[in-house]
């Protein structure tokens, strides 16, 4: 059976502090299903007396899009997903202490999500410098998904979406939970900016989410 030695790569500075883990569940990676994923609460759960999991489920409809799906199959199609990753992994849960499973839909339809998400679309049309974050990490992002896509305008297109909206949410996420953000990959450009002192009181939040960066080493059974 194969299993894994997780490693931190990157820890921000005063983790310690944090006794919760918040856990961002990514459709179609590879480190958050099956033995991976055991491995990774395993490591967590040595680390932290509470774990939060957030399924990004309706949030890849956006990357569904790209691939040439209408929007209502898009987001038909990211919600089965995720329902699938739950119940396939649902006999994993009773083994941690899991506070709670969130859908992304949770933060969607927060009170305060569309006031925020048209705060964030102002901030990219008036601020340079988070525009830069966000452009920065929408060429990441869509160089992975072109060759899915059916067009590179779509691709980015939807990248921006997909990174706007998830802005809007990790505010909510930040102003819910002060937590450990545990992902197999380094800290987003955007969630630094969020992260900043020049940021507005009414865009705060993320700078209650400290960044482990995380990778897997496969080991010997």
């Amino acid at each position: 059976m194969e299993n894994y030695r997780l490693k931190s790569v990157s820890r921000d500075r005063g983790w310690q502090e944090n006794d919760l883990a918040y856990i961002p569940i990514s459709l179609g990676n590879k480190y958050h299903y099956g033995k991976r994923l055991s491995c990774l609460l395993g490591w967590v759960a040595k680390r932290h007396t509470k774990i939060v999991i957030n399924i990004s489920d309706s949030l890849y409809r956006h990357n569904f899009v790209s691939e040439g799906m209408s929007g209502r199959t898009a987001y038909a199609n990211a919600l089965q997903k995720g329902k699938e990753w739950r119940l396939e992994h649902q006999l994993l849960f009773p083994e941690y202490n899991i506070l709670k499973i969130h859908h992304w839909n949770d933060w969607l339809n927060h009170t305060s999500y569309l006031s925020l998400h048209q705060d964030i679309l102002c901030l990219y049309k008036l601020d340079n410098e988070f525009k830069k974050q966000i452009d920065t990490d929408i060429s990441n992002f869509s160089n992975r998904k072109i060759r899915y896509s059916k067009s590179n305008s779509t691709a980015i297109e939807q990248s921006k979406k997909f990174l706007l909206e998830e802005c809007a949410c990790y505010i909510l996420i930040g102003r819910t939970y002060r937590a450990n953000r545990i992902y197999p990959g380094s800290t987003p450009n955007w969630l630094l900016y969020l992260r900043s002192s020049t940021v507005s009181e009414a865009l705060q939040g993320c700078e209650n989410l400290k960044n482990i960066h995380i990778k897997f080493k496969r080991i010997a059974p």
